[in-house]
């Protein structure tokens, strides 16, 4: 009897470092996954949740989803950003589409019970699942004939049903997410992500390496997708260390780098401890997060003052970073490119020079800002407005990152600030490398040391007062 004659056989032991623990994250190393990839002579599910499979028996025959397109050409899928993930809406057996949570670093279908129940998705078995605590949980499978969404019909696609939203902070309740979609399937097409516009659409278009915002990727045994991320000597300004990173819109903490890696690139001496990590495929943990030493490029974009969380499972480029850009994902050619709106080849970090971020309400406003920083020794306080950027209106990607666009010279931003405090505006010249050397030249803008009183009116006409103080930088994450 041949293989495909052969029944199914999912025999499963985990390949990554923790599902008990981090709850189906993803990862398999690629010894680990090539060595089952070899024994069985298919990628199958192991991969991208991090489950490998080898254990229990299930008979069924099972090449991987028929893949169709239902429209020609491209088309824009009904899709959005959840905590700055992306998601799609999709439909199953020809129910009303739902909102699956959509997951460059899953080569695996996650549907939640709740969902699975209201499609009568029927399970036809359990794989044991083993954690790197020793503990063992089964999971049922179920296979459903018809998955639409976009340009692309999907036949014979299976999923693991599991109540993963509950054990997921980062994922409310009450919110209707039926699941997680990766990319299982869509080896042919190109994927295409616009974070800014919350825009994921499904096309045929094939990149070019030579434009200059496209790399070369590839696709690891399992079929995760790897992308480089270069790093710049700081003797030389040369770019010379170069790091392959899981490519996982299906995460929201930090760029992470593994434990070795991170020895080498983080300053250790600023390293702080206890910082809240949580993803979708994870539990809340506490992690180490420290300046990166120098600068490192994404595509053709270079970042100034990023900071990384360390890992001990690998590096890893996620959603936290990604929304920085446009992303294009080509599986067929096996290449990514990284574009940005405003056509900025330099990102620099509002953080280091004492800004966490932007928020709007009625304006742009200061979320907090960071004790003993340039932007707090000059007097910026939460709250306070921001009317223009080196000359420039704010606009919504100031709000969504913390990486702020530049020209390739600049040493300074020069922020235009209303302040809460008095109504008045003044400018104030913030240096890019966070140095408060020479800053005493500039008078603060907000005389109160331990912050500023304000008050605004709310969407019901109520008046809303109080005051908002600065924040110590050991609780920035």
């Amino acid at each position: 009897m041949n293989e495909r004659e052969q029944s199914w056989i999912v025999s499963a032991k985990l390949l990554y470092t923790a599902y008990m623990n981090r709850m189906i994250n993803k990862i398999v190393s690629r010894s680990a996954a090539r060595r089952l990839h070899c024994c069985f002579g298919i990628g199958l599910f192991m991969v991208g949740i991090g489950i490998g499979l080898s254990g229990c028996t299930i008979t069924r025959n099972w090449d991987g989803p028929r893949v169709e397109l239902i429209v020609d050409g491209d088309a824009v899928i009904e899709s959005g950003m959840y905590r700055e993930m992306p998601y799609i809406m999709a439909s199953i057996d020809g129910h009303e589409p739902m909102k699956f949570l959509f997951d460059t670093g899953a080569n695996l279908n996650v549907l939640f019970t709740k969902a699975a129940e209201q499609i009568d998705a029927k399970s036809i078995g359990k794989i044991g699942v083993s954690g790197s605590s020793g503990m063992t949980k089964s999971i049922p499978i179920a296979f459903i004939d018809e998955l639409t969404f976009g340009p692309v019909k999907m036949n014979d696609m299976g999923f693991l049903v599991h109540d993963l939203s509950e054990s997921l902070s980062i994922i409310n309740p009450g919110d209707d997410i039926a699941g997680i979609i990766g990319i299982r399937g869509l080896e042919e097409f190109t994927i295409d992500i616009d974070y800014l516009n919350k825009q994921v659409s499904i096309t045929q278009e094939r990149l070019d390496l030579d434009d200059p915002s496209t790399s070369v990727m590839y696709r690891r045994p399992g079929g995760l997708l790897m992308v480089p991320v270069q790093f710049v000597d700081p003797e030389t300004s040369e770019y010379h260390r170069v790091v392959w990173c899981l490519l996982d819109t299906g995460n929201t903490n930090k760029f992470d780098l593994h434990t070795d890696i991170a020895a080498e690139l983080i300053d250790q001496d600023k390293v702080t401890s206890g910082h809240r990590t949580m993803g979708i495929h994870g539990i809340d943990q506490l992690v180490d997060v420290g300046p990166i030493r120098t600068d490192m490029r994404i595509g053709d974009v270079r970042f100034e003052g990023m900071n990384a969380s360390v890992s001990d499972v690998e590096s890893r480029l996620d959603s936290s970073t990604l929304r920085n850009f446009h992303l294009k994902i080509d599986m067929k050619s096996e290449l990514v490119s990284f574009t940005r709106h405003d056509s900025a080849h330099r990102l620099v970090s509002a953080s280091r020079m004492g800004i966490t971020n932007l928020w709007l309400h009625d304006g742009y406003r200061i979320d907090q800002s960071l004790i003993d920083s340039p932007a707090h020794l000059l007097g910026i306080r939460a709250y306070d407005e921001v009317l223009l950027i080196n000359g420039v209106e704010p606009e919504l990607m100031h709000v969504k990152t913390p990486y702020w666009g530049v020209s390739p010279d600049a040493n300074s931003v020069t922020l235009r600030i209303r302040r809460s405090s008095d109504d008045g505006w003044v400018d104030v010249v913030l240096p890019i490398d966070g140095s408060v050397k020479g800053i005493e030249q500039q008078s603060p803008i907000n005389g109160e040391s331990n912050g500023v009183q304000f008050k605004y009116t709310n969407e019901d006409g109520e008046i809303i007062r109080g005051r908002m103080t600065p924040m110590d930088p050991q609780g920035v994450e």
